[in-house]
């Protein structure tokens, strides 16, 4: 067996790195033999001692030691980078976007003052509107998917991914066309992440614009001579102006009494471009240019309140939503829990651990272990895959029907998995049936201490309970030989191994 690759010492988190590159290997040991998966993910599952690890940790040490591996560079690294990067050109764009937009919201020229009303509009009431869309609609989508797929971002986002997968389609030696297809058709199982990292991206985006603005604003004020004023063509008056800005001003008015504005300010700073002057004189010429400029304190501690710190806040909480769904990843798909049954099952030898001298093959000295009759009294058994071996029910059915004259009771149960419920559940059904009972099991799932246990706990239930074991086709003889000797050493008079092989489909007669 190969010597297992060096693992890192601490559990790596999840992220879109390695949920990309579990979706790319999963891919990839589709071409390969369930014998030289098992050799493999076993020899990792050992370096891992995956007692004790929390199942996500467990598997991206499995992550870990795959990129370690002789095989085809995995792209999560690839591609991660390039969404990082994607995200810094996007914060980068969006800055300037946010310092340009100030910066010819704010030209002043000294013909006319700066529109008040145009900067409250602009910057803080189609902010909030735009914020509130944008929760609306991620809230929406998250109960109607297809509302999300439509979102131009979202079409534009995928298109990029897809460009980025072919472009480097070289580096990844050619299996990126197939590999996208893998992983595109599985991406429903990862929905809520990329509605998350969509969100996240957004909010990076205009948290970016808002620190553009935000400059921008502070760069004229401090190298230029603003004036503002206000004025507009519908019907509104200088109280309903400072009511709105009293409004506004709210969440700071107790404890930043300069970014505030007074009812004074709002008469005095009343502008007609008909006229091209303030309607009303503020007294003096030094206390007139004081005026004049005073909303702008106003002005960024609103841009910084609805804008920038919403965004922010909506940014860090996207990041932890982010991680917390990361860390109920990956999904519990066959692959995935194969590939789990595959590193936790414990690597048997043919020979006895306990004493390395003694050589002899597993089961020599014991009487070997029996077969199931033929026929039985009873007319159905107890069925259950064991650690979750592949078969179609149909097969098992039929098999048992042809071998043995019997029909499946109930529902197929399952033991010897992660789920300890599932075990419960069918020890259960043993106390109310004196049935017999089947475990179909894979040949390369070898036996273990869990079995042992298993059969312990059968036999605490029914002392003489014939537990019968069926193994379905593929696997090498080796394979059924280390069943035998290890059911043989169990020395239990009730265990029974069917020589026949199972087949794993239905077949038609």
């Amino acid at each position: 067996m190969a010597r297992p690759p060096v693992l890192p010492s601490s559990d790596a988190n999840w992220g879109l790195a390695e949920l990309i590159d579990l979706e790319a290997q999963l891919f990839a040991d589709r071409s390969r033999s369930e014998r030289e998966l098992v050799a493999r993910d076993a020899a990792i599952g050992s370096a891992l001692r995956p007692e004790g690890r929390a199942r996500n940790a467990l598997l991206a040490g499995w992550v870990s030691a795959m990129r370690k591996g002789p095989d085809t560079p995995l792209p999560g690294s690839l591609v991660a980078n390039a969404w990082g990067q994607a995200r810094w050109v996007l914060s980068a764009v969006l800055f300037l976007i946010g310092m340009g937009a100030a910066a010819a919201v704010l030209r002043f020229t000294g013909d006319h003052p700066i529109n008040v009303l145009v900067v409250l509009g602009v910057f803080v009431l189609a902010q909030l509107a735009t914020l509130a869309l944008t929760l609306l609609f991620f809230g929406v989508s998250a109960w109607a998917p297809g509302l999300f797929e439509s979102l131009p971002l979202v079409v534009l986002a995928r298109a990029a991914v897809r460009s980025l997968w072919r472009r480097f389609g070289a580096a990844l030696r050619g299996r990126s066309t197939e590999g996208l297809g893998w992983i595109w058709g599985r991406r429903s199982l990862y929905a809520e992440v990329e509605r998350n990292l969509l969100f996240a991206l957004l909010q990076l985006g205009a948290v970016a614009f808002n620190l553009g603005v935000v400059s921008s604003f502070l760069i004229a004020v401090a190298f230029s001579d603003l004036a503002f004023g206000w004025g507009s063509t519908l019907s509104i008056g200088a109280e309903q102006l400072h009511q709105l800005c009293t409004t506004l001003s709210a969440p700071w008015a107790s404890w930043f009494d300069e970014a505030t504005v007074s009812a004074e300010l709002v008469r005095l700073t009343q502008y007609s471009r008909l006229e091209g002057s303030y309607l009303q004189a503020a007294g003096g010429t030094g206390r007139a240019l004081s005026m004049y400029g005073q909303w702008w304190r106003f002005l960024v501690a609103s841009i910084v309140a609805y804008g920038l710190l919403p965004r922010a806040v909506l940014l860090v909480a996207s990041k932890v939503t982010l991680k917390r769904r990361f860390a109920q990843l990956p999904p519990e798909t066959p692959e995935v829990e194969r590939l789990l049954m595959r590193l936790t099952a414990p690597v048997l030898h043919t020979v006895h651990g306990e004493d390395p001298g003694n050589t002899s093959p597993l089961g020599e000295g014991f009487d070997a272990v029996a077969e199931p009759p033929e026929r039985f009294d009873q007319s159905t058994a107890l069925c259950a895959r064991w650690r979750d071996a592949v078969f179609e029910p149909a097969a098992l059915a039929v098999f048992l029907r042809q071998r043995h004259g019997l029909e499946i009771e109930g529902e197929l149960g399952s033991a010897g998995g992660h789920d300890y419920n599932a075990d419960q559940l069918l020890l259960t059904r043993l106390e109310s049936h004196q049935l017999p009972v089947f475990l179909v099991a894979e040949p390369w799932g070898y036996p273990d201490r869990s079995f042992q246990r298993f059969i312990a706990e059968v036999r605490a239930h029914g002392a003489r309970r014939l537990v019968n074991v069926v193994l379905t086709e593929g696997g090498s003889p080796e394979d059924a030989s280390i069943w035998r000797g290890y059911l043989s050493e169990m020395a239990d008079p009730y265990l029974a191994l069917d020589r026949v092989r199972m087949s794993t489909e239905a077949r038609a007669n």
